[in-house]
């Protein structure tokens, strides 16, 4: 898309999307089903909705600002992790990858999960990070480069290296 000076909103019903902002503008795309994005690139902030089933990410979003992922059910990322270098937050009933150890390195982040069906493994370099979580099943935070965080919700068993 040209022309990315302005925000965009975006309300969609794709399967499978790939966009490209050319601009400083952020985006928003609230999609009402599941979608798989195959690509996203920003010169502004963005943020990706799902109003119903999963949030698949292909690659890497390239996003010069803050990014927002929520997915109303799983948020799925690239088995390589994710990345991105400004504020980054997750919002999912769990996040997923292909072996469930999930890699993500953000400036700071935040992870609202509500309920992981596996075990998880958090490989997380981040200034910050402020982390939700509900569920039955442990997770294992392993942080590096991280100065403070913030943990609410404690309902299961949570391990910080």
């Amino acid at each position: 898309m040209r022309d990315g000076a302005a925000d965009k909103i975006w309300n969609t019903s794709f399967n499978s999307l790939g966009a490209n902002v050319a601009g400083a503008g952020g985006l928003v795309i609230n999609n009402s089903n599941a979608l798989v994005l195959n690509t996203l690139t920003s010169g502004g902030a963005a943020s990706v909705a799902t109003a119903a089933g999963d949030l698949t990410l292909v690659v890497n979003p390239a996003v010069a600002g803050d990014l927002q992922l929520v997915a109303n059910e799983n948020l799925v990322i690239p088995t390589a992790g994710l990345n991105h270098s400004d504020n980054l937050t997750l919002q999912a009933a769990q996040i997923l990858d292909g072996d469930n150890t999930i890699s993500i390195t953000a400036n700071n982040l935040s992870i609202s999960q509500d309920s992981a069906a596996a075990d998880a493994i958090l490989n997380i370099d981040a200034d910050t990070l402020s982390f939700a979580s509900s569920g039955l099943n442990p997770v294992v935070i392993n942080a590096q480069n991280l100065s403070l965080i913030h943990i609410s919700e404690p309902t299961r068993p949570l391990y910080i290296s």
